[in-house]
């Protein structure tokens, strides 16, 4: 019988519910998040710079288009496309994510036993991404208490992730991320939002 990759976000964790979980299972940690949207500068390549032959309107159209392509490339989510998020792997965390792949190759099923709450959900999902959406069965296990009763019986009656809220953390994580790195002032954010002329779709949630 093979054996299944069951992942909590605290190492102690990780060491108490192999105990309890016995052999079938392979008990590993990701030490909370294991990834985020870009910080500082973005890895995306950048595109070539404006023709030195260009009419000073054109330089002027694409001077404005390549810092709006910059802007996004820094928030890491693309409003011209559906929203999406480039999620980058956490640079301190790309061993952990190589000790789980590692631990997934003679796996079949995945158990994403992280925390309760938000951030919890949001894990999971990033786990459940970076390890390969499509490659695994996987389920998802809560649990109030650290015992074996509570544990056992999680596990028995497993759960899907909590799309809606783990969308939630996703949503918080680009307000942070405006805020951090574009608010020299309280009304920057609103500066922003206009100079890349969108509207945030906050009432649907697919997903972080």
């Amino acid at each position: 019988m093979s054996k299944s990759l069951v992942i909590v976000e605290s190492p102690a964790k990780a060491k108490t519910i192999s105990k309890y979980l016995g052999n079938e299972y392979i008990v590993k940690s990701s030490v909370g998040h294991i990834r985020d949207l870009p910080k500082g500068k973005s890895k995306a390549k950048r595109q070539n710079s404006i023709p030195k032959d260009a009419s000073p309107e054109e330089k002027a159209r694409l001077k404005k288009e390549q810092e709006r392509r910059r802007i996004i490339r820094r928030m890491g989510v693309n409003p011209d496309d559906g929203w999406t998020a480039n999620y980058e792997i956490i640079p301190d965390k790309e061993k952990v994510i190589k000790d789980l792949r590692k631990a997934s190759k003679e796996v079949e099923k995945v158990y994403l036993a992280t925390d309760l709450d938000r951030e919890g959900e949001a894990i999971a999902w990033h786990l459940k991404e970076a390890l390969g959406k499509n490659k695994f069965e996987y389920h998802r296990v809560r649990f109030n208490e650290i015992t074996k009763s509570s544990i056992l019986e999680s596990f028995a009656d497993p759960k899907e992730i909590d799309i809606s809220s783990s969308g939630l953390s996703y949503i918080f994580s680009f307000f942070v991320k405006l805020v951090i790195f574009f608010t020299p002032s309280s009304c920057a954010i609103l500066t922003v939002i206009k100079f890349l002329d969108f509207s945030i779709p906050v009432l649907s949630v697919d997903g972080p």
